[in-house]
């Protein structure tokens, strides 16, 4: 998997890649061990070039660069799991699993 490093109190910001015909999907971020089982933490309607925010997480589409960005303020100890990028579609297959690592300030 790939590994991002963050700092508690921090900021950390994932990009997320996506096939040509998956703009008007719903995009998400889930964390969990296993793709298939994985809890979403956030995730868009099925419009495009959107911008969703719950808690300290944002999640920004970009569907003319075919991706999008999840941004997590204030890191705090627990957001330190396996986290996966995603959309919803039959033909979709996850990118490689990110495992986040956070350490003291």
């Amino acid at each position: 998997p790939r590994i991002l490093k963050g700092t508690m109190g921090g900021t950390l910001v994932m990009e997320c890649r996506y096939n040509v015909g998956e703009e008007g999907h719903r995009k998400f971020w889930c964390r969990g061990p296993k793709w298939t089982d994985c809890v979403r933490v956030i995730e868009t309607t099925e419009t495009s070039g959107q911008e969703v925010r719950r808690g300290r997480v944002t999640l920004r589409d970009n569907p003319r660069e075919h991706l999008f960005h999840v941004i997590t303020e204030d890191l705090v100890e627990g957001d330190a799991d396996t986290y996966w990028c995603g959309v919803d579609r039959a033909t979709s297959v996850p990118e490689a699993p990110v495992a986040i690592t956070i350490f003291p300030g």
